[in-house]
């Protein structure tokens, strides 16, 4: 797909405003910001891959919205490194190399072993125990017929629900921001089977020991997983 006459200016670290309508285009039923969430979670959800070209005119129309709002929202993302605009092509989704990623799960195991802790250091609400439950069940469940994808979906969903009660009201946004879901997602795929399996028996003991409120056994046991899954990433690099 080639990108339709783009000629934006650097990418700036901004918040968008709300377009204002023009004689050639007056559609303005979505905001900058909201389109931006839009594709957001698009990328979550794998609907849109790295290295995929983005077209203006598509998402005018896609999502009623105005050549404004569009690159508005696409400089935006860009300043977030979600996207890439690139001089004479258009506009992308940015593609991580190996390396990226591998840093970019290290820094994602650090913000998941700090919400353990504060979801640890405070009384569970029986909602989230619950939650955790359902999601350690579908993730054991994938685990006993190898299914690599269902295993890291069941994860990622322990993992949002730790986060989402740790208490701290920031770590969600940020964490969706790194679109570590699908990227981690991307790189999991790779990883050998039987790392997973470990994680799964791991994730076991890790869920034991949150209902305990056993705090130093909980930081413990992810980082023993942080570590194994980074190394295979890793080894994967080199």
């Amino acid at each position: 797909m080639i990108e339709q006459g783009v000629d934006m200016t650097k990418p700036v670290r901004r918040e968008p405003t709300k377009g204002r309508p023009n004689k050639e285009d007056s559609r303005q039923s979505i905001t900058p910001m909201e389109l931006v969430q839009k594709i957001d979670g698009l990328i979550e959800s794998g609907s849109l891959i790295p290295g995929q070209r983005l077209i203006e005119s598509d998402l005018m129309a896609e999502f009623s919205a105005s050549r404004g709002i569009v690159r508005e929202a696409l400089r935006f993302l860009a300043g977030d490194g979600v996207v890439e605009i690139l001089p004479n092509k258009g506009v992308r989704i940015t593609k991580f190399d190996r390396e990226r990623i591998v840093d970019m799960v290290q820094v994602y195991w650090g913000l998941f072993r700090t919400a353990i802790e504060l979801l640890v250091s405070r009384p569970l609400p029986e909602e989230a125990i619950a939650a955790l439950k359902t999601s350690l069940d579908a993730t054991l469940a994938a685990a006993k017929v190898r299914n690599k994808a269902l295993i890291i979906e069941g994860l990622a969903d322990y993992h949002e629900i730790v986060v989402r009660y740790s208490g701290n009201e920031y770590l969600p946004t940020l964490l969706k921001k790194m679109h570590y879901r699908h990227y981690v997602k991307q790189e999991g795929l790779q990883t050998d089977i039987e790392i997973m399996l470990d994680t799964c028996t791991t994730y076991t003991e890790i869920h034991k020991n949150i209902l305990a409120r056993d705090v130093d056994t909980v930081a413990k046991l992810a980082a023993q997983v942080s570590v194994a899954w980074l190394g295979g990433l890793r080894q994967e690099t080199a």
